[in-house]
């Protein structure tokens, strides 16, 4: 995982109250998130720091589960 994306994915989780313990690539971050709200709030905060905008199809909750898939989402989005 590239070290840039995730250090800014972890400071945006953290900025919307979600705190995680365990930053491994494949720690299920869903465990994480209390409610709808929460994971809203964390998908507009990507949005704004990365510059992008998730398509509605993207906006599952599982796609946000892992760092990787995070981070796999955000270099489609911004490569295009």
């Amino acid at each position: 995982m590239n070290e840039a994306v995730q250090e800014r994915v972890l400071k945006t989780l953290d900025e919307v109250g979600i705190f995680v313990d365990n930053t491994e690539e494949d720690n299920d971050l869903t465990n994480y998130i209390e409610d709808s709200i929460q994971f809203m709030s964390f998908v507009v905060k990507l949005e704004e720091e990365f510059e992008i905008e998730f398509p509605n199809e993207l906006l599952i909750f599982d796609n946000f589960k892992t760092l990787d898939s995070i981070e796999n989402m955000i270099q489609q989005l911004v490569v295009g």
